[in-house]
């Protein structure tokens, strides 16, 4: 019967379907990313062209579709020239701050330490930054450095050669949402992605009593319940200076010695 709902249908009744689309999402083994690179890439491409911002890239002439047509209608409408590989990546080092969870609670320090790489600009995205602002601000970056959070999607408007450092709070593993947004820069192959991981309790600040005295001792394979997965973003963290140093002090130099992706990777930090 067209158009008849599911909800309600007696458990031993038969339901015979003409057609059927089937969505691989994360409880069938998918990803929640673009279909493959050419699409990440002429997203990205278009989102330049109708910002009218510069990216330079020579790819192939692909076939736009969805939101690859979406990407390149937004750069053409915002007058950018398209992305493309810098002689040169900025010495930008962009720190994304959050202010209602995964706060980074030694920022100050984090902030000192970032310092040293480059000239540091601090950026706060909410609902009333302009798409505009926001783009502009990934264009100029050298190296985007965030806790794991909603905007991280702007990392694929980073110009090629650009690197993502993602701070990653303790217990988000779960159908590996750890790596989502490293499963979108990976589709462009042109981006690097790092990631420093809070493995300790005394790496994270639960925002909640409850949920502290509920999951902070909690092992990586307890914490895969939704309470323990929701607690895991009401929480602050703290960084493991030594660690972020020593992983900046790794990676940077070949990023901005313009080494490829596949030259400059690290295996994705493993969860305690």
């Amino acid at each position: 019967m067209p158009g008849m709902p599911l909800e309600g249908v007696p458990a031993d009744e038969w339901v015979v379907f003409e057609r059927a689309v089937i969505v691989r999402d994360l409880f069938t083994g998918g990803t929640r990313t673009f279909t493959n690179s050419a699409d990440a890439r002429a997203f990205r491409a278009e989102v330049y062209r109708q910002y009218g911002e510069q990216e330079g890239s020579t790819h192939p002439t692909v076939v736009l579709v969805d939101i690859t047509y979406y990407m390149a209608e937004v750069y053409r409408q915002y007058g950018l020239p398209p992305p493309a590989a810098r002689r040169r990546l900025p010495s930008v080092i962009t720190f994304q701050r959050k202010r209602a969870n995964r706060r980074i609670v030694n920022e100050d320090g984090l902030l000192e330490l970032l310092s040293r790489y480059g000239s540091l600009r601090v950026v706060e995205f909410n609902s009333s930054t302009s798409f505009a602002d926001q783009l502009a601000t990934m264009r100029d970056t050298g190296v985007f450095v965030s806790a794991h959070t909603s905007n991280l999607a702007n990392a694929v408007l980073l110009q090629p050669g650009s690197a993502v450092v993602e701070i990653i709070q303790r217990h988000w593993t779960w159908n590996r949402m750890d790596q989502s947004f490293r499963d979108h820069t990976a589709m462009l192959g042109d981006i690097h992605h790092f990631a420093w991981r809070a493995s300790h309790a005394n790496e994270t600040v639960y925002q909640s009593q409850r949920d502290e005295i509920r999951f902070a001792n909690w092992s990586k394979s307890e914490c895969l319940t939704e309470d323990c997965t929701e607690a895991a973003t009401r929480v602050d963290i703290v960084v493991d200076l030594a660690a972020f140093k020593a992983l900046l002090d790794s990676r940077l130099p070949l990023v901005f010695a313009g080494k490829s992706v596949q030259q400059a990777a690290l295996p994705w930090p493993e969860a305690l």
